[in-house]
């Protein structure tokens, strides 16, 4: 993927996926069911049951999560190679 940096040459930047994986785990941790995240995130059921299935989402979906469970968006993020 390329971004664009302020206005200037394009920079390369290795494509990150979100890690459903520990997401579920501090689901878990908390005893949250996938409808607890939702009213905490803001989002609807649907897109959390999307999400744990492994389905893409949006970024800002990705931020949403991380709040509503404490952590940082980094916390989340993975490198795909």
């Amino acid at each position: 993927m390329s971004y664009a940096v302020s206005g200037m040459a394009t920079a390369t930047r290795p494509e990150q996926k979100f890690n459903v994986e520990l997401l579920q785990h501090d689901l878990d941790a908390r005893g949250w069911l996938p409808t607890d995240l939702a009213r905490a995130s803001g989002v609807t059921k649907q897109t959390v049951s999307n999400v744990l299935r492994g389905e893409r989402m949006n970024p800002r979906t990705w931020l949403r999560f991380a709040i509503a469970l404490g952590h940082d968006l980094r916390r989340y993020m993975r490198k795909v190679a």
